[in-house]
């Protein structure tokens, strides 16, 4: 899920699991660059079953792959609708 705010922030809900991997980084670097903004614009929130539920596994680079594509399909679909 992307929060995209009128002051231009961003907010990312992903269901990986941060361990150390850089995968929160990672997440912002993909919104960063399908957003065009800068990376000190967008935040990620914790993880939350509620927002994201039933994730799967966090395993290898496996998890930027999926959540990254996520993230990259999400905004996509985000300013799609809002141009509607």
């Amino acid at each position: 899920m992307v929060n995209l705010y009128q002051d231009g922030s961003v907010l990312l809900h992903h269901g990986g699991v941060e361990m150390g991997q850089g995968l929160h980084t990672k997440m912002i670097q993909i919104a960063s660059k399908v957003l065009g903004i800068t990376v000190d614009k967008i935040h990620v929130a914790e993880n939350s079953t509620y927002i994201v539920p039933n994730a799967t596994d966090t395993a290898a680079s496996v998890s930027t792959e999926m959540w990254g594509m996520a993230v990259k399909v999400c905004i996509h679909t985000s300013t799609v609708l809002m141009r509607v």
